[in-house]
C-alpha cells in the first residue's frame, strides 16, 4: 500500500494500488538484476477511482 502512496506524494504519479504493486515489483526485479539493465512497469490504474476510498 505504502508504493502508490510514494508515487502520489514524491513523484507526482497518481495511480492505484494495483499500478503500485505493479511498481512495488519492478523495483524489486530492478534491485536483482542490478546496475545497467532496464525494467518496464506498466501502471493499469489510475488513482482517480479510489478518492472515495480514502486510500491517499
Amino acid at each position: 500500500m505504502n508504493t502508490f502512496k510514494r508515487l502520489a506524494s514524491e513523484e507526482g504519479i497518481f495511480v492505484g494500488p494495483s499500478a503500485g504493486a505493479a511498481v512495488f515489483a519492478s523495483i524489486q526485479v530492478a534491485k536483482k538484476l542490478g546496475k545497467g539493465k532496464n525494467v518496464v512497469c506498466i501502471a493499469p490504474d489510475t488513482g482517480e477511482r479510489y478518492l472515495s476510498m480514502h486510500l491517499f
